[in-house]
């Protein structure tokens, strides 16, 4: 395949991504990272992974920007998927080519690209692109207010970190449910995308995950490890019901010595029975039992089930914000109407 590239007036040129640019834009996206969070190591072989999501092709939807001395001094990904009503753009500059105006070029490409894929949509349904930035980035914060972005939601990333000399107290789940571990299988790993589907479907944003794309991102990743998946199970008529689940891996973000939680998802019709605190303790626990201290999560800010209310009582606190930003590009009905 031929790479087509653009050179621009100030030597600066660019051209679509390849799976061999992996290395490359994990070096970059780490030195962005460094430089906001002050934390790194996002590996290429994370990024490959990514890449290799059926939807994402790195000639289409990877957009590459370099100095003129030839390093790579920004990158924008395209992530879009049916109904392709909220095509969300990543994209990092460098640390030593901020302020140059590599981000109003990723911006220009990803505004060009989301027009262009307008038709992909349904005719009816709004479209909006999305981007999220670091709280701490001001210059992205600035640059995306110029350009007609508003902030529409705040997340967070929680964590906890735990007493090396004593494990967590982990509360007892009600009478009729108990917790085990995931069984990797066909029927119990589509059981667990069933629970997630259910359970995420009042929350703000939702469009439902495909299974193959589920299993793709959770069972076949290379994090997966069913030991840290927690299950709460309830008997019922049909027999055994999975009603909630916490599903864990090891290292989170370039940090190895840090648990994350990837997804903790209740049932609606068994809330408020204290299911979620009880797996997320538990989750707790087994990561201190692994000699793993740190504990962290991804959270909504102004989610409506009182999740921020449930971490915060399990002993977690703000780590870091993100901001996501929004452009409407055609009115209409909201994805949820379709």
């Amino acid at each position: 395949m031929t790479t087509m590239t653009t050179i621009m007036k100030t030597g600066v040129f660019s051209r679509p991504g390849t799976m061999d640019d992996a290395p490359a834009v994990a070096e970059l996206a780490n030195a962005a990272r460094l430089a906001e969070t002050g934390r790194a190591g996002i590996t290429t072989a994370e990024v490959a992974e990514q890449w290799s999501y059926e939807y994402f092709q790195p000639g289409r939807d990877l957009h590459l920007i370099f100095s003129p001395a030839g390093t790579l001094a920004a990158a924008c990904e395209c992530w879009s998927r049916a109904p392709y009503t909220e095509p969300y753009f990543w994209g990092a500059v460098h640390p030593d080519c901020r302020r140059q105006g590599y981000g109003s070029l990723l911006l220009d490409w990803a505004e060009d690209r989301a027009a262009d894929n307008l038709h992909l949509a349904p005719p009816e349904l709004r479209v909006a692109m999305r981007l999220q930035a670091d709280a701490r980035n001001e210059g992205a914060a600035a640059l995306f207010t110029r350009r007609g972005y508003d902030i529409i939601r705040h997340f967070w990333v929680m964590q906890i970190a735990l007493d090396p000399d004593q494990r967590p107290d982990v509360p007892p789940l009600p009478e009729g449910v108990r917790l085990r571990t995931h069984t990797p299988g066909p029927e119990q790993d589509y059981a667990v995308w069933e629970v997630l589907e259910t359970a995420f479907a009042d929350h703000w944003g939702f469009i439902p995950t495909p299974y193959a794309l589920y299993r793709q991102a959770m069972i076949d990743a290379a994090h997966f490890d069913p030991s840290l998946w927690f299950l709460a199970v309830a008997d019922g008529p049909e027999g055994e019901r999975i009603v909630g689940v916490s599903l864990g891996r090891m290292g989170w973000s370039g940090d190895s010595d840090c648990g994350f939680v990837m997804e903790l998802a209740v049932r609606r019709e068994y809330r408020r029975q204290g299911i979620a605190l009880s797996l997320l303790r538990h989750t707790f626990d087994a990561f201190h039992r692994r000699g793993m201290y740190r504990v962290a999560l991804g959270v909504d800010s102004q989610n409506t089930t009182g999740a921020t209310r449930l971490y915060e009582r399990a002993g977690m606190s703000i780590l870091e914000r993100t901001d996501l930003y929004e452009k409407v590009l055609r009115d209409g009905l909201p994805p949820a109407a379709k």
